[in-house]
């Protein structure tokens, strides 16, 4: 029993043995399978590793090579601004080899005064994590020029090593000279258009002198007994003058129109009656020629418009004119129709319409061009500047229009322009404002009037005609006499020359006004032969309440007179005088009181000046100079309150107290606009107190 029991368990064992001896062969084989496949995959991440190891080598020498053959310098720098990488236009645009830029501050190559700006800009994208950004600014090569380099910088997260700076730059010093050298090209041409200006007012203040007297003279002449023969010569003479003058007033309309120094002053106007007065004049004109000149009317233009008379009727006139000139039979019309209407705007057509010598299209395409005729065989035989048409299509433009022309060669000219007009009273109601004066007589009353004047034909001149008036005056030749003269007598209005001799008018009227004389109250008035808005400016500042320009016809000296001693006697405006409630009503009140002259002198200079003060506000601004800025801020300042603007008195202070440049620019940018819109209720309100109390 034993024996079988130890049989058994001897065969359980051994069954069990081989039983494991099975799975240890399985499981050997399978871990023999495993290593091999294990070896396999090795094998072939090996070679994977391999190739990523050799295509990341190939792509950084692409990338290298790249970069060393780019066109714009390409460079790194860590984040306490010490070089890592430079390609090699880098070292070549600079002189420098790689040993003698890596691992220097990038700070040591740049010029002193830009230092902290550029330092300040890395800071700023390291703070504000801004990813791009771009700036100009100047380094020195190794030869010791100065070389400026536009860079873009993008700031890179590096997990391992933080952040560094990764830049893109190239050199633009060609730019810069070549921006240099047009900001002296253009200080060059405004030095030069200064130039001509300056000789156009000098040369039209020479000519104007003497021709003031020629007409002025003829005026006189024509009131005293002639025969047949001298009334011819006086006719010729007169003629020739007027030529003459409507020449120089066409070289200084275009010259003041290309400053842009000419604006509209608008008011209510008969626009039906201006151009039946003006077609009148031309047919009691031209009564002994074969030409008929002719007008119509729409019916349903009920209403005044509100424009500029003065422009209107000068581009009718000039297109009249040289339709006149053109046109030896036939007929000659002027036309206004109605294209369109609103409840607060009329949209009118122009037509002035001739049986002439017509234009060919190459001759259409020339005939508005300053100093340039049609034909130039024209000049010869017509005479003529050229400047007449030129001169229409410019007021056209500014007015919102434009001038056209339709022509056939032999059969006659066309020309057209429509103009948006606002609408004013109705007709019926509305007295024509027209620029004659020929009415006006200087029933003024006992006066005792000041000249100072430098020439004798105008002394004479002006002489004559306050005699004939007897009109009391004492002509002085230039400013030092006239401030003696104020010394010693008082009188009720004073006409000033501007260019005199010992002392100008300037200085006189300075003077007079400033000193104790009986006379520092007395209005004066610029007598000069120059129409340049600056001289009436440079008039005002000095104290001057009007302007006239030389020469002026007996009817122009007239109605001065009128205007000004009228109102010392007590005549008053019968409108009441009010400024608008969008400026600062107690300001102007307490500046100006009833003043309107004063007012309206002040508002037209403040107009002309501060497209100017505002530029060069800009200008300091973009310079970054905060002294200078706040300057002129502080110059500019008191001018706003002076024409009822205290907002921007208010914005201007406020700018004038930043500590920060960049502050200020951000106040200029929201002054600006609000600026835009201030000024236009300016225009509207100067150009109100004009037509309505002057």
């Amino acid at each position: 029993m034993d024996r079988e029991l130890l049989i058994r368990k001897l065969d359980r064992e051994i069954k069990a043995r081989k039983q494991a001896e099975s799975i240890l062969e399985t499981k050997a084989l399978e871990l023999y399978h495993a290593n091999q496949e294990l070896h396999q995959l090795n094998t072939q991440l090996e070679k994977q590793v391999l190739k990523r190891t050799s295509e990341l080598k190939e792509s950084e020498t692409r990338y290298r090579s790249l970069v060393e053959s780019a066109s714009d310098i390409i460079f790194n720098v860590d984040e306490d601004g010490y070089f890592t990488y430079i390609n090699s236009i880098g070292t070549e645009s600079f002189g420098y080899s790689v040993d003698e830029i890596l691992g220097k501050r990038y700070v040591d190559f740049v010029i002193e005064s830009h230092k902290e700006s550029l330092f300040n800009y890395y800071s700023r994208l390291r703070e504000d994590r801004v990813q791009s950004d771009y700036m100009e600014f100047p380094v020195y090569d190794k030869n010791g020029n100065v070389v400026w380099i536009g860079q873009n910088v993008n700031l890179v997260e590096d997990e391992e090593n933080g952040y560094y700076y990764s830049a893109v730059a190239r050199d633009i010093t060609e730019r810069r000279n070549l921006e240099i050298e047009l900001k002296t090209a253009q200080a060059e041409a405004i030095k030069a258009q200064q130039a001509e200006k300056d000789f156009l007012a000098n040369m039209s203040h020479e000519i104007r002198t003497p021709l003031n007297a020629i007409i002025g003279m003829s005026h006189l002449l024509n009131d005293t007994p002639l025969d047949v023969q001298q009334k011819e010569y006086l006719e010729i003479l007169s003629g020739s003058a007027s030529i003459l003058q409507n020449l120089i007033s066409d070289i200084l309309d275009i010259s003041k129109i290309d400053a842009g120094t000419l604006e509209p002053q608008l008011s209510e106007i008969d626009l039906v009656l201006l151009c039946e007065r003006l077609v009148h004049t031309l047919q009691s004109k031209n009564r002994d020629r074969l030409v008929s000149i002719g007008f119509s009317s729409d019916e349903k233009i009920s209403h005044a418009v509100v424009s500029d008379g003065q422009w209107i009727n000068q581009i009718l006139l000039n297109l009249l004119s040289n339709a006149e000139k053109f046109t030896h039979k036939g007929r000659i019309d002027l036309s206004i129709k109605l294209v369109s209407e609103s409840d607060r705007e009329y949209t009118v057509l122009f037509t002035v319409k001739d049986t002439g010598i017509g234009l060919s299209p190459e001759e259409q395409e020339e005939v508005f061009q300053k100093f340039k005729q049609a034909d130039p065989s024209i000049r010869r035989i017509y005479g003529g500047t050229g400047l007449g048409l030129a001169i229409s299509k410019k007021l056209v433009e500014l007015l919102g229009g434009e001038l056209k022309v339709h022509s056939i060669k032999g059969q006659g000219s066309q020309f057209y322009f429509d103009l948006n007009l606002g609408k004013g009273g109705l007709r019926k109601d509305i007295k024509m404002k027209s620029g004659s004066i020929a009415d006006l007589t200087p029933e003024i009353g006992r006066h005792n009037v000041l000249i100072v004047e430098d020439n004798l034909m105008n002394q004479k001149y002006i002489s004559s005609l306050l005699s004939k008036w007897n009109i009391n005056f004492k002509i002085c030749n230039n400013g030092k006499e006239a401030i003696e003269a104020c010394e010693l007598n008082k009188y009720d209005l004073i006409f000033m020359d501007l260019s005199m001799p010992v002392m100008d008018g300037y200085t006189a009227c300075k003077r007079i006004q400033e000193g104790s004389s009986l006379n520092s109250r007395t209005t004066i008035i610029a007598l000069t032969a120059s129409t340049f808005l600056s001289k009436k400016q440079l008039a005002m500042e000095a104290g001057m309440k009007d302007f006239i320009s030389k020469p002026f016809t007996p009817d122009q000296l007239s109605f001065y007179l009128k205007k000004y001693l009228n109102k010392s006697t007590g005549e008053k405006i019968d409108t009441p005088f009010a400024f608008s409630d969008e400026l600062d009503t107690d300001v102007l009140n307490d500046l100006y009181g009833s003043d309107v002259v004063y007012a309206c002198g002040m508002f037209e200079m403040f107009l002309s000046i501060i497209d100017g003060e505002m530029q060069e506000l800009e200008n300091i601004c973009e310079s970054g100079n905060l002294l200078l800025l706040r300057k002129q801020v502080h110059k500019m300042k008191p001018t706003f309150k002076m024409v009822g603007l205290s907002e921007l008195y208010s914005m201007m202070e406020k700018m004038e107290g930043k500590e920060d440049i960049e502050d200020v620019q951000q106040e200029l940018d929201v002054f600006k606009t609000k600026l835009k819109g201030k000024l236009q209720v300016l225009r509207i309100e100067y150009r109100r107190l004009k037509s309505e109390f002057l």
